[in-house]
């Protein structure tokens, strides 16, 4: 029989309340994210909170009482959403279902939203024990390589990492990275382990 854990009786802390600029999912039949919104994210360290909503390259760092400790902010200008992009976006939800109808509904609700002026810095924290913050950085195009933006744990910028094509950055440990390739045709996922090299200034 395993030995059960359960919560503290003492009363939870509320660190921090988030407001998300995310409007939320469409559902016809299948649930897709909104285009150019992302909900706001959190990471954990041994001893902190790192916070971000996403909306421009900072994150928070708080203590485990809630207070704040510091604020990184990476000064990289906002990029605007063109009318390109949007009509990007307003195909991709087409071609998101074979049902002709399924489709003009989502991008009647798509239509019927008022966007932000400008894309989202970055839509995933990754927080390592020692404090180390790495941000993805947000593409409206999922297919696209990723690219992610490390942090050392006072908030100093140590470089960038571009991930292969096809693969996604499931989780970071000290100098490696874990990548997942899903393959369409199988169904299988495949996962591999690569040391990071530590990258020189250009």
């Amino acid at each position: 029989m395993l030995p059960r854990l359960r919560l503290a009786t003492t009363p939870p802390r509320i660190v921090l309340d988030q407001r998300s600029r995310e409007e939320g999912f469409f559902s016809f039949g299948a649930v897709r994210r909104v285009p150019f919104f992302v909900t706001p994210m959190v990471g954990f360290t041994e001893t902190s909170i790192v916070h971000g909503s996403g909306e421009s390259f900072e994150y928070q760092v708080y203590a485990m009482d809630g207070k704040l400790s510091r604020t990184v902010r990476l000064a990289a200008p906002a990029q605007t959403i063109t009318r390109a992009d949007v009509q990007r976006a307003r195909d991709a939800l087409n071609a998101s279902t074979r049902d002709p109808a399924e489709a003009r509904k989502l991008v009647a609700a798509m239509d019927a939203m008022t966007l932000p002026s400008t894309h989202p810095a970055y839509d995933r924290i990754v927080a390592e024990s020692d404090g180390v913050v790495w941000l993805r950085a947000y593409s409206p195009d999922s297919s696209r390589a990723e690219s992610w933006v490390r942090f050392d744990p006072l908030g100093n910028l140590e470089g960038t990492l571009a991930i292969p094509a096809g693969w996604r950055a499931i989780g970071f440990s000290g100098s490696r990275v874990v990548l997942r390739e899903d393959d369409a045709i199988t169904g299988l996922q495949r996962l591999k382990v690569h040391a990071i090299d530590r990258l020189h200034r250009e």
